[in-house]
């Protein structure tokens, strides 16, 4: 299949979503831990959240970006990319969370183009609690150039350079 040739709107990058709030409880964490099979305690009784746990109160902000960036007939075209996950502090029962996202570039690639994505979430006091950086990828669309940024390199990609 040959690659569609799209525009992608530079003007969408770097503005940040709406924030959507979250209010942690333990049930939703020990809901979370069985879903996902796992098997240490804490997480199963909701002390601790689960360090993947980190997407579900980000999940309502991490997609407007996108929309802000791509144009909406190529969303039938999208896949989870990667997702990076910087942790600054664990996520507890009893925790007020505030998540925004916003779009920071974008490149075009032989077979695709991808957008990246960086989140935060913030205690409601407004301590950073973690960033996450999605590459959403868009099968055979060809934006023809790279604008802003991707998500930054991993500790162990710089040890291999």
């Amino acid at each position: 299949m040959s690659s569609a040739t799209v525009e992608f709107n530079d003007a969408g990058l770097n503005t940040w979503s709406d924030e959507e709030t979250f209010e942690v409880t333990r049930e939703r964490i020990a809901e979370y831990a069985a879903a996902t099979n796992d098997p240490i305690a804490a997480h199963l009784k909701g002390d601790v959240a689960p360090p993947v746990f980190a997407i579900v109160p980000v999940f309502e902000a991490m997609m407007m970006p996108v929309i802000d960036v791509a144009p909406m007939n190529i969303f039938g075209r999208v896949v989870h990319g990667e997702q990076d996950f910087h942790f600054h502090r664990p996520i507890r029962p009893g925790d007020k969370l505030v998540a925004r996202a916003r779009a920071i570039g974008f490149e075009g690639k032989d077979n695709g183009s991808t957008i990246t994505i960086h989140i935060e979430t913030r205690s409601e006091a407004g301590e950073l609690v973690n960033e996450q950086y999605l590459t959403a990828f868009f099968r055979n669309v060809d934006v023809g150039r790279q604008v802003g940024a991707a998500a930054p390199a991993h500790r162990f990609d710089k040890a291999l350079a």
